[in-house]
């Protein structure tokens, strides 16, 4: 009901989504079912023949063992059994894997064996890894195993092994000191750099620093294509603007606690860092990140990332929007008029009134 309001076709959102236009932008729900239709299985609608053949196997099998127990016939005919085993290893041979419709057959053949190809590739970048590193908390990463390297003549396959822990953490801590690297954040290092397992010749590439564990076996070099960061982190360690109760100069218990964390995953995004000391001050991640934040809003250079404070705020809008937003009535409920009223006895959300949102520009300079 209500799909003839929005299944129009249009030439313009199937050539940009790839799909057909059975949408509706801004309502998350909708636009996540467009990503599961690009790529809905076509297993059932096209098994269905072999579906068919096996079930009149079954069938035949069936009569046929009836037919020997009851004594009409002795024993299988010639060839028979050899033939049913035939067929049904064809038959568990095509529908053993999935069955690709015809228009994405040639999508996986040019996006190598991919069903979607993106804009921009992807990168992890785990917050918790480097909280770890830099309290010295035990840290999980991969461990590595490379050839030392030496000045002696010996065939590679005789040098001895070296075992190091790879970790994203230590690519940021350790990375080069120059003028491109030392005053970016973890998130844009991210996104325009990278490190790779060869030699280190070459202009465009730079060791790591010294405490880097496998400076000897990388180099650091800038992407060819920038890429979008996959931020993991702490659940509630983002939370909503309007849990931080800014405006409260002394606020309630907890609330500190809400702050720290916050500006703390804040910092570490969006903040050139070496070591812990660079993100606090007096011990305060918080005081260190509305410094930062003042700055932003009187034009004043800040080391903070350009579009950090950006990306904040539609974290805290994208969370808005999950926790008090409502769906669009659906057109016929909302022409149709009920003439019975049902009270079921359930209570009625709270619509949070637009003046309620925060918005991160609207911080007071004095907080």
């Amino acid at each position: 009901m209500g799909s003839e309001y929005i299944n129009q076709h249009s030439y313009a959102v199937s050539e940009v989504l790839n799909c057909n236009s059975n949408i509706q932008i801004g309502d998350p729900t909708h636009v996540f079912y467009s990503t599961l239709y690009t790529s809905k299985s076509t297993q059932e609608d096209d098994s269905n023949r072999q579906k068919r053949i096996a079930m009149a196997i079954i069938r035949r099998l069936l009569r046929q063992e009836r037919m020997i127990l009851s004594g009409e016939i002795e024993r299988m005919p010639s060839g028979f059994s050899e033939g049913i085993s035939r067929l049904l290893c064809g038959l568990n041979a095509a529908t053993s894997r999935d069955v690709v419709s015809a228009p994405m057959a040639h999508l996986l053949i040019c996006r190598g064996g991919k069903r979607f190809e993106y804009s921009h590739d992807f990168a992890p970048l785990l917050i918790n890894q480097m909280d770890d590193t830099l309290t010295d908390r035990p840290v999980r990463g991969i461990l590595r195993r490379s050839k030392k390297s030496t000045t002696e003549k010996i065939p590679w396959r005789d040098r001895e092994d070296v075992m190091w822990l790879d970790s994203l953490s230590n690519d940021y801590l350790y990375r080069p000191e120059t003028n491109d690297l030392d005053s970016i954040s973890m998130y844009e290092f991210t996104m325009n750099w990278e490190k790779s397992f060869y030699s280190h010749n070459g202009s465009d590439k730079y060791s790591f620093l010294q405490g880097h564990p496998g400076r000897l076996f990388t180099y650091c070099s800038k992407r060819e294509h920038a890429i979008i960061p996959r931020v993991s982190y702490a659940k509630m360690s983002l939370c909503m603007i309007a849990d931080l109760d800014i405006d409260n100069e002394y606020p309630q218990y907890g609330i500190e606690h809400t702050r720290e964390m916050y500006a703390k995953t804040a910092l570490l995004l969006f903040y050139p860092f070496r070591s812990q000391n660079d993100l606090t001050v007096n011990g305060s991640y918080w005081k260190k990140f509305m410094i930062e934040l003042r700055k932003k809003r009187r034009n004043v250079h800040t080391k903070f990332y350009e579009k950090g404070f950006e990306i904040l705020q539609n974290i805290d809008d994208r969370l808005t929007m999950q926790k008090h937003g409502k769906r669009p009535e659906d057109e016929i409920d909302r022409r149709t008029k009920c003439e019975h009223a049902f009270d079921t006895g359930s209570k009625k959300k709270k619509r949070v009134e637009q003046d309620e949102l925060l918005d991160l520009s609207e911080l007071g300079d004095d907080q």
